[in-house]
């Protein structure tokens, strides 16, 4: 029987996990004045799923940080949410919209804040920022049902990081 795609993503190896993570986040970089060649891509991965510091990822960490934190205001500012209150909020309770149009646009808003965050949480946490496992664990215990991929990848960091092959 072939795998489903949530069943390819969680027998992934770590290290290309976290290179998926790193092609996600290239184009915001990149933005942000801070390239990433796939070499260095993979080598980062490479040194962060074996727990090693690795120098070249400082400004890549620091920019991702960044991005998540300014995700967390937007919610924040925008609705008085955390993340956990954001990924349990129902659309009637976010606004404000009126139209079929502003609800899109309102949704969307709060997903991409959502998947910046809990992505973004995943490679700082892999990168040794600790302080973010709290937000993979928000992602795990507000998941909806076992298709949720960022929640996946959530559990799958915080097992890694518990020294658990996440894999097998």
């Amino acid at each position: 029987m072939p795998q489903t795609s949530l069943e390819k993503l969680n027998s992934l190896p770590f290290d290309a996990l976290l290179l998926m993570l790193l092609d996600y986040f290239r184009p915001a970089l990149e933005w942000q004045a801070v390239s990433l060649s796939a070499d260095e891509a993979r080598g980062i991965a490479a040194a962060l799923a074996e727990g090693r510091r690795c120098r070249s990822a400082s400004p890549l960490v620091a920019a991702v940080a960044e991005m998540v934190e300014t995700q967390l205001r937007l919610l924040r500012d925008r609705w008085g949410l955390d993340l956990a209150g954001a990924l349990r909020a129902d659309m009637s309770d976010i606004g404000p919209w009126t139209t079929t149009a502003e609800y899109i646009e309102v949704a969307n808003i709060k997903t991409e804040a959502e998947t910046q965050i809990v992505l973004g949480a995943a490679l700082l946490a892999a990168a040794g920022r600790r302080e973010y496992a709290d937000y993979l664990i928000d992602a795990v215990e507000c998941a909806d049902g076992d298709s949720d991929v960022d929640a996946a990848i959530a559990r799958r960091v915080l097992l890694e990081l518990r020294g658990i092959d996440g894999a097998s």
